[in-house]
């Protein structure tokens, strides 16, 4: 029984074998045609390549250039009307402040004494017919006996000296004007007592500056049969002004 396997086996042996024989022959003559056919493609690259390449003639390229068109005219705007020169009238210039009117002097009373009065002569000789009531004699009495037979004379006080009169302050700043009037006695050293007011123009402040003014004020003493005297109800008058 196993001669018979072994003699079953051997048949199907050989029939494998020519199998693969077959394929072996048909896959040779597949390599041999694509051999072949590598080397015609081969062969055939080689004689394009042995021969000059022949260059294609350049191609002529015309180039035209075409102005763009020209651009449509800007519109020019109408002239702008030309203003007309108005004359305009001249400003009005404020009116002139009318002059401050200048302002008079006061005229002094004839008889009371100006503050800076300029020198004077002495007035002349007036007769009385009795001693005056106002004037008291400093020195003794002459003798009847021995007086000379000459007419009595008399001389007002005149002011010789003093301090500047000071202008009030306020009154100055407020331009105020004014005088003050007084009555006083000059005794017979020349200085003045006994000043009474009397009048006042423009303020008080103007009455405390004149009575400082008289309190240093130095008159020449009136005078009798040339004798200084005591002079009572000296009329002085102050003023003050501006400049």
């Amino acid at each position: 029984m196993q001669a018979m396997t072994r003699l079953d086996w051997w048949p199907r042996m050989l029939s494998i074998d020519f199998a693969s024989l077959r394929e072996i022959r048909s896959m040779r003559a597949s390599v041999l045609a694509g051999s072949m056919l590598c080397h015609a493609l081969l062969l055939l690259a080689l004689m394009h390549a042995g021969r000059p390449a022949v260059e294609a003639p350049p191609r002529t390229i015309e180039i035209q250039m075409i102005a763009p068109p020209p651009p449509p005219p800007v519109p020019v705007p109408p002239p702008k009307p030309v203003p007309r020169a108005v004359a305009k009238p001249a400003p009005k210039l404020p009116a002139a402040a009318p002059p401050r009117p200048a302002i008079q002097p006061r005229r002094a009373a004839p008889q009371p004494t100006p503050v800076q009065p300029a020198p004077f002569a002495p007035a002349q000789p007036t007769q009385t017919a009795g001693p005056p009531s106002t004037a008291v004699p400093v020195a003794a009495a002459v003798p009847a006996a021995t007086a000379p037979s000459v007419p009595d004379t008399e001389v007002s006080a005149r002011p010789i000296a003093g301090k500047p009169l000071v202008y009030p302050p306020r009154m100055r700043d407020q331009e105020h004007e004014g005088s003050v009037d007084f009555d006083c006695a000059i005794e017979a050293d020349g200085s003045t007592s006994d000043c009474h007011l009397v009048s006042v123009e423009g303020g008080d402040d103007f009455v405390e500056s004149a009575r400082n003014y008289l309190q240093a004020a130095r008159y020449r003493p009136a005078t009798h049969n040339g004798v200084s005297v005591r002079q009572a109800h000296h009329k002085i008058h102050v003023e003050f002004r501006l400049d």
